[in-house]
């Protein structure tokens, strides 16, 4: 049996080269006399192959060697005319010198065009924006104890004194231009020049301005806590509005007659007991009227400077003119136990009002003012009208600056 036809040794030579044909096997197989013969000599032919692929490829190289050195095998043979070959030689360098040049020149002209055509750009800068700082809304307060009234102010100014201008339109406006400033306008006081030069025959309100004073008003609020807890003597006949909100006895809106310049140092820091003269009916004391004619005696402004009332053959030294606007203090007043002056005691020395600076006390009570009584309530009195004398600043808060002209 032929070594081909095995069945067996077909499949072991058909593992060790199963790219290999059926023909081919048989082939290989019949040349050989085991399948180990067939095998290697297989293997011998493949690996041939492989080599001879390789020497082509390296057959292939070396032609193309061959062909490149060509021209060296020319420059071997001899030259008929070598000064004439050297020059030509010289002249292709030359050539070639002058080509790479160009060419090298190109190149840079390339890149001038190239620099030029493409501009360098500066970077651009991100714009620079201001934060938005959102405004600080400060919160707005009361003052503590103050009217319902009052306006509310904003906690960095709770401690500053602040002016509010008071609205035409409102209540507030109405019940001092009315029950303070015209409904107690004396009539006997209509025309009069007795006290004072320029004539009136009514007033008109210009403008109110409400003083917020924390400090001011702190100290009276305390003064009048306490007289809250006192039984007093309530004030009888007296024609002064009470204030809007007030809640307690003997407590009133009275005015206070002064020069425009004297306006600033009472808001602020309150009466002054040392400004005040020792010769004054009650001493020193403050002065206050329910009748804003009387008041209107001690006002000036414009380009006055005067002080007080200005009796009559006493006019000159009054600057006041007829379209002056001029003021009025519109102060809280505490009463507290008020002494009724049905006579008058005196102010000279060794009388009873003589230098008074301090709360009268007489049959051993303290009395906290005193009220002058006017002839029409008392017939012993030399008042035509009735005077309010304090001696404590406390009991005084200078309310509203109330702006007014005189008319004829």
């Amino acid at each position: 049996m032929s070594l081909a036809d095995d069945e067996n040794a077909r499949k072991e030579f058909k593992s060790q080269f199963p790219d290999l044909s059926d023909e081919k096997v048989t082939e290989a197989l019949s040349k050989a006399s085991s399948v180990k013969e067939a095998i290697v000599e297989q293997e011998k032919e493949t690996d041939g192959k492989s080599g001879s692929g390789e020497e082509e490829e390296e057959e292939a190289e070396y032609d193309e060697d061959d062909e490149y050195s060509e021209g060296d095998d020319d420059e071997d043979e001899e030259d008929p005319n070598p000064k004439k070959r050297r020059h030509e030689d010289d002249d292709d360098d030359d050539d070639d010198d002058e080509e790479e040049d160009e060419e090298e020149d190109e190149d840079e002209d390339e890149d001038e065009y190239e620099d030029n055509s493409v501009p360098v750009r500066a970077p651009v800068r991100a714009p620079v924006r201001t934060p938005v700082i959102a405004p600080v809304v400060e919160t707005l307060v009361r003052l503590p104890d103050a009217p319902n009234y009052w306006a509310t102010v904003k906690v960095s100014d709770i401690n500053k004194t602040t002016e509010h201008i008071v609205s035409p339109q409102s209540t507030e406006f109405s019940v001092i231009q009315k029950n303070i400033l015209i409904d107690t306008i004396a009539s006997y006081h209509i025309k009069n020049g007795l006290n004072h030069k320029v004539l009136f025959t009514t007033f008109e309100v210009t403008r109110i301005i409400r003083v917020q004073n924390p400090t001011l008003w702190s100290r009276y609020v305390e003064k009048r806590k306490k007289f809250a807890q006192m039984r007093l003597t309530p004030a009888t006949n007296v024609i002064a509005p009470q204030p809007i909100d007030s809640a307690i006895q003997n407590e009133y809106w009275f005015v206070h007659g002064l020069n425009t310049t004297a306006l600033p140092n009472i808001c602020e820091s309150g009466f002054d007991s040392n400004s005040s003269s020792s010769q004054g009916m009650f001493g020193a004391a403050f002065y206050f009227a329910e009748n804003s004619s009387k008041s209107n005696q001690y006002s000036h402004g414009g380009n006055c400077f005067q002080k007080g009332a200005v009796p009559l053959g006493q006019h000159a030294g009054c600057q006041c003119q007829q379209d002056d606007e001029v003021c009025l203090l519109v102060c809280r007043v505490l009463l507290g136990e008020p002494w009724i002056e049905n006579k008058f005691q005196g102010n000279k020395p060794g009388e009873f009002w003589h230098g008074r600076r301090t709360d009268p006390v007489i049959n051993g009570i303290t009395y906290n003012s005193v009220i002058a009584q006017s002839k029409s309530h008392s017939p012993s009195s030399t008042l035509m009208l009735r005077e309010y004398a304090l001696y404590e600043t406390t009991q005084i808060y200078p309310e509203y600056k109330l702006y007014y002209k005189r008319k004829l």
